[in-house]
Parts: structure tokens; C-alpha cells; sequence
């Protein structure tokens, strides 16, 4: 344990900087180097300091160039060399160091301290996630009136401590045998690319949620949900939500599909069976 905590990785600052030559910016997202090649970006998909600085930015073309850098990333060995090639407007400050393991808490700091806007008050509250309250408003909608949701929950929420790999989910359900966690994806909300890497991160979160809690001796079980928006009318997005289900049936329980006849019988038999 006393090596895994001297552990170092390295996490860059990227700014946004519609004009470079007027020399402002807002810093937009970060990245972040765990080691043995594990590289993530990490933004604010409301950009909510970018629109209150910038108002006629266009924001699905920037989350289109963030989510082709986190793609390269993923698939490059020089982190720095990918970073430079989407200058001007996107610029990356000096690697700063972070300690390893890395904690869902440190992640939520950073955001806090460069890429969410402050609060009133001072408080600074990240930003929310419209997916995340799209698959919550579909399982409220075609869920018993009794059950009990909680929104956003982290691995601290279901288990007690912080797991490498697990990020916050949209939402868990607590029954008396254990947890249902829910997330999914929106292709009314998300591009094909962004939808892709969505339902990775959600199964790589589900997959690592199952293994802590064996460990644990607690119950756990997870549902992905695809809401398809019109992907039948675009190849794109149709394979993106081909790809989503094919991710989820791998590495949930239950995977739904919202445009299916059997959905609401099959979401409302494993809630009720909590």
C-alpha cells in the first residue's frame, strides 16, 4: 500500500481560445496520465463556463473536437504531440503532477478548481450531466411510485470506499438484497463518437462496481439503457447504438433497449425483484 501512494501520474489543463491572438482563454477540460498507458479526459459536457464567457461558441462542435482528442489519446503513445496538434484554440498547460491511485474525490477537486464556474457564495458545484437526468426521468417515468432513486451516486455511495476504474453512475436503486445501478446513453443528446465512449466508460464502471463488491460481500446489479433518439435514420448512430446494447449485455444485468415492445416489463421485473 506504502508503494501504491508514492505512485505519480500526470494531469494537463486544457484552455479554450476562440481568438489566440487576443490572448484570453478559459480553461475547458483536463487530462489525466494514471500510467500503464491509461489516459483520460475529463470536461464539463454543459460547458457552462464556456458559454458564459463565450455565448456564440459552438458547443456540439467543441464536444465533437473533445470527444476525437479523448479518442486519440486513448491510442497514443506521445500525449504531449497529440495535445499541441489541436492548437490555437485548444492549448495545453505544463503537466502537473497527481498522486496514483487516483481517487473519484481528486477528479471532482480539479474539476471544481479549474473547469466548473464558481457559485454564488463560493461554493462551486459540478456541472450536471443532461444524460444522466434523461435515463433518470425514463426509469422514474416507467417505475413503481415507491421506488426510492438516488441520482449521481459514487462507489463511496454503494460501498463505502473509493474503487480505481468506477465512476459515478446516473443513478442507484438501495432494495433490501443489495443495489441497482442505472446509466446509459442519449443519441438526442450525444453525437455517435461521444455515445461510443460513454457506454465504454459505463461498462468499464459496471465491471469494476461488481468486482469491489464481491470482494465486499455486497450485492450489486446494473442496467444500461440505450435511448435512441432517431439512430435509425443515421448509419452513424445507429452503429453507435448497436455498439451501446452489445457493450451493456456484456457487462450489466439487464440491457435496454427504450424502442423495444418488452422494455417497461423487463425494467419493472428486476425493480420489483430488488
Amino acid at each position: 500500500m506504502g508503494d501504491d501512494m508514492k505512485r505519480v501520474g500526470k494531469y494537463w489543463v486544457i484552455f479554450y481560445s476562440p481568438l489566440p491572438e487576443s490572448g484570453e482563454r478559459v480553461a475547458l477540460a483536463l487530462v489525466i496520465e494514471e500510467g500503464n498507458g491509461q489516459v483520460t479526459l475529463e470536461y464539463d459536457p454543459t460547458f457552462s463556463k464556456v458559454a458564459k464567457f463565450y455565448p456564440d461558441t459552438d458547443l456540439p462542435g467543441l464536444s465533437f473536437s473533445l470527444d476525437r482528442l479523448r479518442a486519440e489519446l486513448r491510442d497514443s503513445a506521445a500525449i504531449e504531440l497529440t495535445l499541441n496538434a489541436y492548437g490555437p484554440q485548444l492549448e495545453a498547460s505544463a503537466p502537473k503532477r497527481i498522486g496514483l491511485p487516483l481517487l473519484e474525490s481528486t477528479v471532482d477537486v480539479l474539476m471544481t478548481r479549474y473547469i466548473l464556474p464558481a457559485r454564488r457564495g463560493g461554493k462551486v458545484k459540478r456541472g450536471l450531466d443532461p444524460v444522466a437526468k434523461e435515463i433518470e426521468a425514463f426509469v422514474r417515468n416507467n417505475a413503481a411510485a415507491d421506488v426510492q432513486i438516488e441520482a449521481n451516486v459514487a462507489p463511496r455511495d454503494i460501498l463505502g470506499i473509493a474503487v480505481a476504474g468506477a465512476k459515478r453512475v446516473a443513478m442507484g436503486i438501495r432494495g433490501d438484497s443489495g443495489w441497482t445501478l442505472i446509466d446509459g446513453i442519449d443519441l438526442n443528446h450525444l453525437s455517435p463518437t461521444a455515445a461510443v465512449h460513454r457506454a465504454d466508460d459505463i461498462s468499464r464502471s459496471f465491471w469494476n462496481y461488481n468486482r469491489a463488491a464481491q470482494l465486499r460481500g455486497v450485492s450489486i446489479r446494473s442496467v444500461g439503457v440505450v435511448l435512441n433518439g432517431s439512430s435509425h435514420l443515421d448509419a452513424k448512430a445507429h452503429e453507435a447504438h448497436d455498439y451501446a446494447l452489445h457493450r451493456f449485455e456484456a457487462d450489466s444485468d439487464l440491457a435496454i433497449d427504450a424502442a423495444s415492445n418488452n422494455f417497461r416489463q423487463r425494467l419493472t421485473s428486476l425493480l420489483n425483484s430488488r
